[in-house]
């Protein structure tokens, strides 16, 4: 049983550790290409809105053309 305490305990204290490492890179997440924005740095272009740290466009987005192809329920 004291076994099986401390197995668990080091899975969340290596869980833990894991999030903090994640959260610490997490400026990684958006995409490398993406225009920062926010505070003290540059406005968005137009056409785009700064949300979450990048310019995101705003047009919804669209669903293609109409390929033909049958649709089954």
């Amino acid at each position: 049983m004291s076994t099986s305490i401390w197995l668990s305990l080091g899975l969340l204290l290596f869980s833990v550790a894991l999030s903090f490492l994640l959260v610490s890179y997490e400026n990684f997440i958006g995409s490398p290409d993406a225009q920062r924005c926010g505070i003290d740095m540059p406005a968005c272009p137009f056409g785009t809105h700064c949300g979450n740290g990048y310019c995101l466009n705003t047009q919804p987005p669209a669903l293609p053309a109409n390929t033909g192809l049958p649709v089954y329920p």
